[in-house]
């Protein structure tokens, strides 16, 4: 399965809350023959259930910046989902629902060092071509403990941003 980096795309539901954006990345892959383009199980899939070395580092993440007093709640299993349609006020794990459509849904949380949205739309490319999911990840960040923070996890953001669309697009197609 092939997950590519893409031009982050510009998203009026996840940049309308958010203020300024430091940081912006998006990934796209192709639907597999057989996954819904639907939204809801996407994002259901996709972040419901991570790898064990993602719930790994989660449970390692939280135990470092609990003595900095960042939010350690950050679920490492994806229990307790919530059923679909997603609605705002919904979560699943850290990621709340802000805001959705037909074809998107805006997830995020904010934290006294940066906050940040999610964003999963599925794309209808046309031309009897397959639909494709794309992730984008746009962060504000609030002061130095924000950047730093974040430049910290960047490189892991990036492979667990991967790692969970290959693994919730392979359980779709199973």
């Amino acid at each position: 399965m092939r997950i590519e980096s893409v031009p982050t795309p510009s998203s009026a539901l996840a940049a309308a809350d958010l203020g300024a954006v430091h940081h912006a990345d998006a990934f796209q892959a192709d639907l597999p023959p057989g996954v819904p383009a639907d939204p809801d199980r996407l994002a259901l899939a996709v972040f419901g259930d991570f790898p064990a070395w993602v719930r790994s580092l989660l449970r390692l993440r939280n135990a470092l910046v609990r003595p900095l007093g960042l939010k350690c709640d950050v679920p490492a299993t994806g229990r307790d989902l919530p059923a679909a349609p997603l609605r705002p006020g919904d979560a699943i794990r850290l990621f709340q629902v802000k805001a959705r459509s037909e074809s998107e849904i805006v997830f995020g949380a904010e934290d006294r060092h940066l906050d940040f949205r999610v964003t999963l739309r599925v794309l209808d490319k046309g031309g009897g071509t397959p639909a494709a999911v794309l992730v984008s990840t746009f962060v504000h960040f609030h002061n130095r403990l924000g950047r730093v923070y974040f430049a910290l996890i960047r490189p892991f953001h990036v492979l667990v941003v991967r790692a969970a669309l290959r693994r919730g697009l392979a359980a779709l197609g199973a």
